[in-house]
């Protein structure tokens, strides 16, 4: 009984494991495929999920455009190289994408449509991957972006 139970836990980290795994893979094929001039590694990568009819969710994305301003090529824990941020636009619609980016003072955030990506068995709404890959924040509220990403600096 106790085998099986161990066996059990094992696999279910293992599985949580590669979700993250998983996640961070996608995003970094993603920067690859519509932006092969980035350079991905030894980078944070930070993403968040947000749409023009939640304020929280646009506010929590200028967080992290303003982060990502700030800290795009500084010695990070995790990204000696500094950060990428990536937004999923849930409501797919390029024009809203721009609007909104424009009228927010979005400006260093890379743009995609939440349709090329699925955080496949995590409840994310953003989330900050190190270089290798490991969720080190997820679900940031507006108020720790700024704080969580500069708890990082090095110097």
């Amino acid at each position: 009984m106790k085998k099986t139970l161990l066996i059990l836990t094992l696999f279910l980290f293992c599985n949580l494991g590669n979700s993250q795994t998983d996640t961070f893979q996608k995003i970094k094929d993603l920067l690859q495929q519509y932006h092969p001039e980035l350079n991905t590694e030894n980078k944070l990568i930070a993403f968040t999920m947000w749409s023009s009819e939640d304020k929280e969710s646009r506010e929590i994305l200028k967080r992290f455009d303003k982060v990502y301003t700030y800290y795009e090529f500084a010695k990070l824990k995790g990204g000696s190289k500094g950060l990428i941020v990536v937004a999923f636009n849930q409501t797919n619609s390029e024009s809203t994408t721009q609007i909104c980016f424009h009228k927010d003072g979005v400006l260093k955030t890379i743009a995609f449509n939440a349709n090329l990506f699925e955080a496949t068995g995590l409840d994310l709404k953003n989330a900050v991957f190190d270089s290798n890959g490991k969720m080190i924040f997820k679900n940031l509220t507006k108020d720790l972006v700024v704080e969580s990403i500069h708890q990082r600096v090095t110097r």
